[in-house]
């Protein structure tokens, strides 16, 4: 009976071309996730590839509390050149050898996150509370194709692996790639497990009920609905768990324009994704500063999310995704005033106070609502204005 294990294909953020401006280095691999019948992780791998950068060993590496660890040290005294000032270099096919048998030693690298620590030269353990501080994502280029290229998975494989008394002592060279499983055929064999994993990539897979649009759009809902209440509520306890914050989707956003551009998604697809981020964003903003920018004297209960500069606008015109996606480009209006400010029955001042347009509608929903403005917390916030006051410009209105 063989050894069944999963391997994963990793890339760097600045090796698969992840725009977050954080990963300095180009380094990628494969990483080896030896399971139990269960799915749990008993036992993992590291193997680098050629090509990888590193940073030499220079004067202020050797300041910091990296430089204690005397393992590393000695490993680094042995293949790595010392500098005065930091560089970065290129990994000889030599070094990358000699430290792809140092990887088979579990003493030395623990974790995965140790491999980048000793090409590095600095400490990774926040990206254990911070996602978007993770080093490494799947890399499903090429000959790796899986549904899942660019997603993050250290955190969620750290979640489900065995205590140290239950793991496994086998050896890198007992494994058979016979048994080798890729991330979508492991998934598929334990799809109690996906849920989780999705779970720290909320950002760039999952799809909610509320997909707010601009009057422009229609994409059938029904088609994109799966477990939508329960997601949720997982997703929100999920977040105030790993103290997400909005980096989390700008993030997204970076993985989401790289996705795109090698043509793995169709525009259809990434405009609801671009809406997910954009609702969760959303709903993180308005939960963080505790306020729910309602229409000031409106008591109706169900409200929509509303963008003030149109999606179609930002994401089609002017490539801007970020300003579609924004907490600040929203509105939470009801359902009515909503259609209204869509279809230009209404409007907001640069001071906050709802306009109304001079024609039947108009005049039927301002019979309803009489005089209307922001709630303060809204028109104090320069960030929603500036939006609000780009959307005046844009219809040429004020």
């Amino acid at each position: 009976m063989g050894i069944n294990y999963l391997r994963i294909e990793f890339g760097s953020k600045k090796n698969l071309k992840i725009g977050t401006g954080r990963s300095l280095y180009d380094f990628s691999g494969s990483i080896y996730y030896i399971f139990n019948n269960e799915g749990f992780i008993s036992q993992t791998f590291t193997q680098i590839k050629n090509g990888c950068e590193y940073r030499t060993n220079d004067q202020d590496m050797q300041k910091t509390d990296y430089w204690k660890n005397q393992k590393f040290i000695q490993l680094r005294k042995k293949i790595l050149p010392f500098t005065e000032k930091p560089e970065i270099r290129t990994l000889t096919n030599e070094q990358t050898k000699i430290i792809n048998e140092e990887l088979k030693n579990l003493d030395l690298f623990t974790t995965h996150l140790k491999l980048n620590e000793f090409l590095t030269g600095s400490n990774t353990s926040g990206s254990e509370t911070n996602l978007r501080n993770t080093p490494m994502l799947i890399n499903g280029l090429n000959k790796y194709n899986t549904e899942f290229n660019f997603y993050r998975f250290l955190n969620f494989f750290k979640k489900i692996t065995l205590g140290k008394n239950l793991r496994t002592n086998f050896s890198f060279d007992e494994l058979d790639d016979k048994f080798e499983l890729t991330i979508d055929e492991y998934l598929n064999k334990f799809p109690n497990f996906k849920t989780e994993f999705l779970k720290y990539n909320y950002d760039i897979s999952f799809v909610p009920f509320d997909i707010i649009g601009d009057g422009n759009d229609s994409l059938a809902e029904e088609d994109y609905i799966f477990e939508i209440e329960e997601n949720y509520q997982k997703m929100n306890k999920f977040f105030r768990e790993n103290k997400i914050d909005d980096s989390y989707y700008k993030e997204g956003l970076s993985i989401l324009r790289r996705t795109y551009e090698i043509q793995e998604i169709s525009k259809e697809k990434l405009k609801l994704k671009l809406r997910n981020i954009f609702s969760l964003r959303v709903d993180l903003f308005t939960n963080s500063i505790a306020v729910k920018n309602y229409i000031k004297n409106s008591s109706f209960p169900i409200v929509e999310k509303a963008h003030i500069v149109p999606f179609s606008y930002l994401v089609e015109s002017q490539n801007d995704w970020d300003s579609a996606t924004s907490p600040y480009n929203c509105l939470m209006l009801e359902p009515n005033l909503h259609k209204a400010f869509d279809f230009n029955e209404i409007f907001f001042s640069n001071e906050g106070k709802v306009v109304y347009r001079k024609s039947s509608k108009s005049e039927m929903i301002e019979e309803q609502y009489g005089a209307l403005m922001l709630r303060e917390e809204i028109i104090s916030n320069d960030k929603i204005m500036k939006f609000i006051e780009l959307s005046n410009k844009l219809n040429k209105r004020i």
